[in-house]
């Protein structure tokens, strides 16, 4: 199964990640997708340690495309 998950304060980045699971109570991996609609940059990772809305949350920061003070405009 797939999630979606955008920032609140980024909606022009999208991710997408794999359900947790677990296999003879380890972790299974998580596979993280993610993809900036302005620039139409994307990035595959990996995680580890069940949190992959780090991962999409710290793309997000990357790619800003404006003054990070900046009023949001809806």
């Amino acid at each position: 199964m797939t999630l979606q998950y955008r920032p609140a304060w980024a909606k022009h980045v999208e991710g997408r990640y794999s359900q947790a699971m677990l296999v003879d109570g380890e972790r299974v991996p998580q596979f993280v997708e993610m993809k900036c609609e302005v620039c139409g940059d994307a990035r595959r990772a990996t995680c580890h340690q069940g949190m992959p809305r780090s991962h999409i949350t710290k793309f997000a920061q990357e790619h800003l495309h404006r003054a990070p003070m900046a009023p949001i405009k809806p």
